[in-house]
């Protein structure tokens, strides 16, 4: 695996700035050959990361499909009853979180 600096649309100081970085790190401009020099022990490895993050989401994915079904099925049955003051507390507490990211209290 490569890592590729992309510079296309930088100009001005910034420009100057990513090229003196380049120069100074050895990285390769963009189109350029991406490969690391003989003897370089520089290396980057995510598949393992991205491979567990996956498996975390599939995992997410299913465990949710399956409170939906069964709340779906609870519902068709008409058992599913909402505990109306835990509904009213998270809602105050989303809307108390979002107002305190958006800077907003």
């Amino acid at each position: 695996m490569s890592v590729r600096v992309q510079t296309s649309g930088v100009s001005g100081a910034g420009a100057t700035e990513t090229q003196r970085a380049e120069q100074t790190s050895g990285i390769p401009r963009h189109g350029s050959d991406s490969r690391v020099g003989p003897g370089s022990d520089d290396r980057i490895e995510i598949s393992s990361l991205s491979t567990a993050i996956s498996a975390a989401a599939d995992a997410d994915q299913a465990d949710r499909a399956e409170r939906v079904r069964a709340i779906g099925a609870l519902y068709q049955s008409g058992q599913y009853r909402v505990d109306s003051v835990k509904l009213a507390s998270a809602m105050v507490s989303h809307a108390l979180t979002t107002s305190e990211m958006d800077g907003v209290v």
